[in-house]
């Protein structure tokens, strides 16, 4: 897996490719929780290059989720592919994070935000 973080006007993009699984699962929640836990932040994660999460990476977006409602901000997922979209389905998660199809709807979400 590998993480690319870039700040772009409002929010933090975290474009990540590669399985997301226990071996990287980690690095993720470091990246992932040193934005997510400043007040107000809105995090857009790009899966478009994810193939698969396992539960050890479900658990990191749990984390991210919590953390950046705790500060008031949002996290935004966007660009799955139907494998991961059936993972977040069956466990839960699509009703617990905001996602959404494309880069330009989840920035419209965190403008709005």
């Amino acid at each position: 897996m590998q993480i690319e973080a870039q700040q772009k006007s409002n929010a933090v993009y975290l474009r990540i490719s590669g399985p997301v699984n226990s071996a990287d699962s980690h690095e993720f929640e470091t990246v992932l929780l040193s934005f997510a836990d400043l007040p107000g932040c809105r995090v857009l994660i790009d899966l478009n290059q994810v193939d698969y999460v396992s539960s050890a990476g479900l658990r990191v977006f749990l984390m991210g989720a919590k953390a950046t409602h705790a500060g008031g901000g949002l996290i935004v997922v966007f660009g799955m592919a139907e494998v991961v979209r059936k993972v977040f389905l069956l466990s839960g998660f699509l009703r617990i994070m905001t996602v959404v199809e494309s880069e330009a709807e989840a920035e419209a979400l965190a403008a709005a935000a």
